[in-house]
């Protein structure tokens, strides 16, 4: 079992690492404003991290991403960014993409270990509901290796 954590905990850094290796981009004006929904689940779900609520957290995942999330993987995935960017304090919309029934919303926020990590959140409908199908959470603090 601690196998398989530690190849899915790797999968999620490895996952980051690649989808984020971009290096730093220009300021941008989203051309769309962002869905009501999405600023406020987003920080529910910062901020259940950083208060280490899995519950709060686990409250607004898709089942597809509910069956990958076990509160012992969520507990590694805490553990990694507390210790490299800190606890979550605000945050701002970048971007919003729409494709199909998948919306993506940026967000740049600010934690106390990191002026500026990219917050990047698909949300995707779910009956009359809509819920979080990924959280991703980029910033040059969680590419570098610990010395």
């Amino acid at each position: 079992m601690r196998k398989i954590i530690l190849i899915v905990v790797s999968l999620m850094l490895l996952s980051t690492a690649v989808l984020c290796s971009c290096s730093s981009e220009p300021e941008y004006t989203p051309t769309t404003t962002a869905p009501a929904y999405a600023q406020p689940i987003v920080e529910a779900m910062l901020q259940s991290l950083s208060s280490n609520d899995y519950q709060g957290y686990y409250f607004y995942l898709s089942e597809n991403l509910a069956l990958r999330t076990t509160e012992e993987i969520w507990g590694y995935f805490r553990d990694f960014y507390i210790a490299r960017i800190g606890y979550y304090e605000s945050m701002q919309l970048y971007d919003v993409k729409v494709e199909g029934t998948e919306t993506t919303v940026i967000f740049k926020a600010k934690y106390t270990k990191a002026d500026e990590v990219t917050v990047t959140a698909i949300f995707v409908p779910w009956g009359e509901a809509v819920v979080v199908d990924n959280l991703i959470l980029d910033s040059p603090e969680l590419r570098t290796n610990p010395g």
